[in-house]
């Protein structure tokens, strides 16, 4: 299957359960990408990794910040105020580096942490003009900033190429000394976190030179999309940073500067997850998404389920979710509806695991948990089934 026809099949996929909702006329311009409830729950599982793992399970010091994402200007000459919007965080994470430097007492190395969304369209908009400024102005291919890189196909390029987008903000301050080791350390870094949660590692990879900026791009078929640059900020602080650090020579920093768009993020982790194969002369699709950054991790399946059953049902859903499991309501379990159909919707969804419940669970306590990979069933008593599963999800 080429990449042409595997992004339309994913983007089948994707509207079908809820990943992006349903876009009305194909040529309409989009504000932003418009997530589904699965697509909003993907989101937020790669967001929460990337923030967890950089403030949290890193050796170095890295501080959260934020800060407005419009800012009002007012009027000159022309006696019209403007809205001035962002096209990149860097400008406002910079801005954060004198009080974080005094908050760490004046020692590197150390990192701030940002995000927020960006846009694409010009920086500034006339409050006195149409609102629908922003659902009409060009997102053609020729417009891409560096950070988008080139989408393999136009059925999708409108949906993933917006004029909002959600970007991540990695920026570490090191004294010049270190700065070598310290963008050998991040390139490393972001690299294999990046690829921990794909099928297929060596679709990402990192390409271009410290002196040109370093990109971490997705391969899709022949095509390549840059989703994350690595950038050095040295001998180019903004003035108000340089005159306050002059007085000392040690606190005139280099910056590393990591800043990835989530919303490509997103569609790279999706596309690696789409799998088809061949059984019995049906094909199958499935989204082999990462377990952590799946939507839900599990439901409950049954064929015609009794009032018994539903109550057990109901039991471990309250029983994982306690646990922070997320768990899908499936809408079949009170239907009479195969097994096997429910599990091709659910492989389709990709979530990862299904509890199988039967009359003989209610006489035994044995359930049935089903792995999306490998389809294997294994036999699991309902009292341990919450502690199977937190060591499968590794939570």
């Amino acid at each position: 299957m080429c990449a042409k026809e595997k992004l339309s099949e994913l983007l089948k996929i994707c509207k079908k359960y809820g990943y992006i909702a349903t876009i009305f006329g194909e040529k309409t311009i989009l504000s932003r990408v418009p997530y589904g409830p699965l697509g909003m729950e993907m989101k937020k599982n790669i967001f929460d990794d990337w923030w967890k793992t950089l403030t949290m399970a890193t050796d170095v010091n890295i501080f959260p910040v934020s800060t407005p994402i419009l800012k009002w200007l007012k009027g000159g000459t022309t006696k019209t105020d403007s809205i001035q919007m962002r096209s990149s965080l860097s400008k406002d994470t910079m801005g954060h580096y004198l009080s974080v430097l005094q908050t760490v007492n004046c020692q590197l190395p150390f990192g701030i942490v940002h995000s927020g969304l960006c846009f694409k369209s010009d920086p500034f908009v006339n409050l006195t003009s149409d609102a629908g400024i922003l659902m009409n102005s060009d997102v053609s291919s020729k417009h891409y900033d560096r950070n988008e890189g080139k989408i393999a196909s136009s059925l999708i390029s409108n949906i993933w190429n917006p004029l909002e987008k959600t970007h991540l903000m990695l920026m570490f301050f090191c004294s010049p000394k270190s700065f070598s080791s310290w963008m050998e350390y991040w390139q490393k870094h972001r690299l294999s976190w990046w690829r921990k949660f794909s099928g297929m590692p060596t679709r990402f990879s990192l390409a271009g030179s410290v002196s040109e900026g370093i990109s971490l791009q997705f391969t899709v078929s022949s095509e390549k999309i840059t989703f994350e640059t690595i950038t050095t900020k040295s001998g180019h602080l903004p003035e108000d940073v340089k005159d306050q650090t002059i007085a000392n020579r040690s606190l005139v920093p280099c910056v590393i500067e990591c800043e990835a768009n989530l919303d490509l993020a997103v569609l790279n982790y999706l596309f690696d997850a789409y799998q088809e194969s061949e059984n019995d002369s049906k094909t199958r699709q499935l989204l082999r998404i990462h377990h952590q950054l799946a939507p839900y991790k599990v439901t409950i399946t049954a064929c015609g389920a009794t009032n018994k059953l539903r109550d057990l049902a109901i039991y471990i859903t309250r029983q994982l979710r306690k646990a922070n499991v997320a768990v899908f309501p499936n809408p079949d379990l009170y239907c009479i509806s195969s097994l096997d159909t429910q599990f091709n919707h659910f492989d389709e969804m990709g979530i990862p695991y299904c509890i199988v419940l039967s009359e003989k669970t209610l006489k035994t306590g044995i359930t049935g948990l089903r792995n999306r990979d490998t389809t294997i069933t294994e036999q699991v008593h309902v009292k341990e089934m919450k502690t199977k599963l937190l060591y499968y999800l590794q939570m």
